[in-house]
């Protein structure tokens, strides 16, 4: 039976209204249900959150709640290198927190690399296509502000296909976008005027991704559980969105910062 139980006790989720339950209800509601091992790797999909709280301490600015660790360890993971690889890397090589705010595209980038060699099948294919939606959305936005791809893609592995499949296109006046990829430009042409429907129209075409790998996903297994919880974090950032952070949300999904 799988999850089973566990995926028909969950609400449906939908951008037109907020989640049904909040974050804690969703992890409550994990960790009674899933083993140890399997909440654990649930977990590890919080991770980008914790990034993105690392730069919001370096910037003085409020933490968001749904990530894995509070001010005080991420403090202390911090003060002792408790951190992965490709992050200490990035420490080092930015000494500074100002210079570690303004280069931090770059730690997603390596965040989403190192997921995709560790992880596996349905989480795999989504940190995949994470990475490559970023990739693209920074091509697009670079070509509309005139910025050399050269220089946005500098500390890019330039055999990487997609990377090198851009760069090929550095002198040209248009970008295409490679195959299956075109409905992303559609939706930055339509959109790059306004920011807040440009938001929405990202978060729709994740969760399109998110119902394709469902399509594939055995019926009630922990790959759906992964899925659930992805798209909740989608559905969530866009009622937070149309709050108080609103403005800062959308700046930095459209920002790619």
């Amino acid at each position: 039976m799988g999850h089973y139980y566990l995926l028909l006790s969950l609400p449906p989720l939908s951008l037109k209204e907020p989640p049904a339950i909040s974050f804690a209800e969703l992890k409550e509601s994990l960790h009674l249900n899933l083993s140890a091992r399997d909440e654990k790797h649930v977990a590890s999909l919080f991770e980008e959150i914790d990034l993105y709280n690392i730069k919001a301490f370096w910037a003085g600015l409020p933490l968001d709640p749904r990530g894995n660790e509070d001010l005080t360890h991420l403090e202390e993971s911090l003060l002792v290198g408790d951190v992965p690889l490709f992050f200490a890397d990035f420490l080092q090589k930015y000494p500074l927190p100002e210079e570690r705010i303004l280069h931090f595209a770059e730690a997603i980038a390596a965040f989403y690399r190192e997921k995709e060699e560790k992880e596996r099948g349905i989480l795999q294919e989504w940190y995949d296509f994470e990475r490559k939606r970023n990739l693209l959305l920074a091509a697009l936005r670079a070509k509309k502000l005139e910025r050399n791809l050269a220089d946005v893609f500098k500390d890019e592995e330039a055999s990487d296909p997609t990377v090198a499949f851009l760069l090929a296109q550095k002198d040209s006046f248009d970008l295409f976008l490679p195959v299956g990829w075109e409905e992303l430009k559609v939706i930055f042409v339509e959109n790059q005027r306004e920011p807040k429907k440009m938001h929405r129209a990202i978060l729709e075409y994740q969760l399109e991704k998110i119902e394709e790998l469902e399509e594939k996903s055995s019926p009630f297994s922990l790959d759906q559980v992964f899925l659930y919880v992805l798209k909740f974090l989608i559905v969530q950032t866009w009622a937070v969105a149309q709050g108080t952070q609103g403005k800062e949300v959308v700046e930095k999904i459209v920002d790619g910062t």
